[in-house]
């Protein structure tokens, strides 16, 4: 079987052997790598220092380490290997279990897609496991790489909540900007088609729903995660926890106003929309009503039947142009006075 290079600083989106990578933290902001035939050793040692390994979770060779060499027993690995899960957090048997979302920056993927990861914290260990790769667990493998990344297993879980909600939120500036545009070009009165507009404003309104659909949920996960019953749970991480919660809880106001915004332009754009229409309807029938007398004498002097006045007369056409003239003057006229023009 294929393993990854022992080097701190592969990225997630070229990995593809079942262990995705195995750090030992030093306690002071960096980490180093633990290669994967020494993995089994460092996990089980007693002074192998705090531990973080992340799996591809659909890997067998992920799910065999989890069933066999992790020490979880058989309800906590098929929760980790569960096909669909929602975001929360608990306790079990001394130890946080979370399900968490991010956002899919994948290339050709849309962010809404969100990538599940599953995580399990002890005091000292901490396993992670995703289906498709996130950046936020790259930023903060990165950050270990420059040292300055966290210094325990519970601070590298708040530090992936974090970036997971920093990805998040970049996210939602786009559609922000998005919705922005889109606004602009209707308040400018540009030439946009409105079927379009609506469309892109649709779009929007969905992707915020299935964005709100994960992070709600997430943002209860972190205060479950906060309040669990842990011994080497500290006041302090709790207050960090707490606060990134309250992150969630921004993110969740931001992507509401987001939606308020493109539900108040997609009905604008309807009511513009419906206002053309109008303004066209009206003038088809301004026209039709300016035309109807005039059709009205032309189809009356087409009548092909004896007797109809000034068929021998020269001046005869020129007297019947200038009635239509004058009676077409007259109705735009009467228009005119009325206020319907």
């Amino acid at each position: 079987m294929d393993h990854e290079t022992p080097n701190l600083s592969t990225g997630d989106a070229v990995e593809a052997a079942w262990l995705v990578f195995a750090l030992r933290l030093d306690g002071k902001g960096g980490a180093s790598v633990i290669a994967p035939d020494q993995l089994d050793a460092a996990w089980d040692a007693p002074d192998g220092g705090t531990l973080w390994v992340h799996l591809r979770r659909d890997a067998p060779g992920a799910q065999s380490w989890l069933r066999q060499r992790s020490g979880f027993d058989e309800i906590l690995c098929d929760r980790l290997l569960a096909e669909e899960t929602r975001p929360g957090a608990e306790a079990v048997e001394g130890r946080l279990t979370a399900n968490l979302r991010g956002v899919n920056l994948n290339p050709g993927a849309a962010p809404e897609d969100m990538v599940s990861l599953r995580c399990v914290v002890s005091e000292r260990r901490i396993v992670t496991l995703r289906g498709k790769p996130l950046r936020a667990v790259q930023d903060v493998r990165d950050a270990l790489q420059a040292g300055r990344g966290p210094k325990s297993a519970i601070a590298v879980f708040h530090g992936v909540a974090g970036r997971l909600a920093e990805r998040m939120h970049g996210v939602i500036v786009a559609l922000e900007e998005e919705v922005d545009a889109l606004e602009a070009s209707l308040s400018e009165h540009e030439p946009i088609s409105l079927a379009a507009h609506r469309q892109r404003l649709s779009t929007v309104r969905r992707r915020t729903a299935d964005l709100r659909r994960f992070i709600g949920p997430q943002r209860e996960a972190l205060a479950g995660a906060a309040e669990c019953s842990l011994p080497w749970l500290k006041e302090p991480m709790r207050r960090r926890l707490r606060d990134a919660r309250e992150r969630f809880a921004r993110i969740l106001d931001d992507l509401d106003g987001v939606r308020e915004r493109a539900s108040v332009a997609f009905d604008e754009a309807v009511a513009l929309q419906g206002e053309r229409m109008n303004r066209t309807l009206y003038t088809l029938a301004v026209v039709a009503a300016v035309f109807l007398p005039l059709g009205f004498v032309t189809g009356l002097l087409g009548v092909n039947v004896g007797g109809m006045p000034g068929v021998d007369s020269a001046w005869a056409f020129w007297a019947v142009v200038a009635l239509l003239a004058a009676l077409g003057l007259g109705v735009w006229g009467w228009f005119k006075r009325k206020g319907w023009m």
